[in-house]
């Protein structure tokens, strides 16, 4: 992270991250963005960061849930938001567009999320049909098959018909894959079991 993104990120949670009492020698906001940081981008364990931060290891523990709590309640509106029914809509329409996938409203892989229904999520007609669908997600075969959770069909000796669908399936789902690579890339974190 370069000096002027994190000094960014500082200034919107540093206030957050204030603490008066009756330590002699508080920690900065920047020392605990920092702490919290190397925790996200390294993997590395609290004991690790405890050490190359001069600090105790339950220090490190309070610094990255509070940080943690800081960094989602001041951006999580603004880069996380939940989406709107136009979203849902918008959304639908891209995979459709994109990927010839229907009434598609997301993709999910790798680790395993319970996300909830969005809330009045109308079902559609299937493109050029009178074929009434709900709202699914695209999952591949570790995720059960529900309703509202697609997969594809199991084995490789398919018909025409089934082999299209897993096809567009699969192309769909990629998307997923795609952005939790860049995401356990980035943050190494996400490559081991999060406590």
């Amino acid at each position: 992270m370069s000096r002027v993104r994190f000094d960014a990120l500082l200034q919107e949670v540093g206030p957050r991250l204030v603490h008066f009492g009756t330590h002699r020698y508080p920690i900065s906001p920047s020392q605990r963005l920092a702490v919290t940081l190397r925790l996200l981008a390294t993997g590395d364990s609290h004991q690790t960061v405890a050490i190359s931060f001069r600090l105790g290891k339950s220090t490190v523990n309070s610094i990255f849930k509070e940080t943690a709590a800081a960094i989602w309640n001041s951006l999580h509106n603004v880069v996380l938001k939940f989406p709107t029914k136009e979203d849902w809509q918008r959304i639908a329409r891209e995979f459709w567009s994109y990927w010839n996938f229907p009434v598609c409203l997301g993709a999910i892989d790798g680790k395993h999320v319970v996300v909830p229904s969005p809330a009045n999520s109308d079902p559609r007609a299937l493109p050029g049909t009178d074929t009434i669908v709900p709202p699914v997600f695209v999952g591949d075969e570790a995720f059960p098959l529900k309703p509202n959770l697609m997969r594809p069909f199991p084995g490789s000796n398919l018909d025409h018909e089934h082999k299209i669908y897993t096809y567009r399936l699969s192309r769909a789902r990629r998307i997923a894959e795609n952005a939790f690579g860049i995401l356990s890339a980035r943050w190494r974190i996400f490559r081991r079991p999060i406590d």
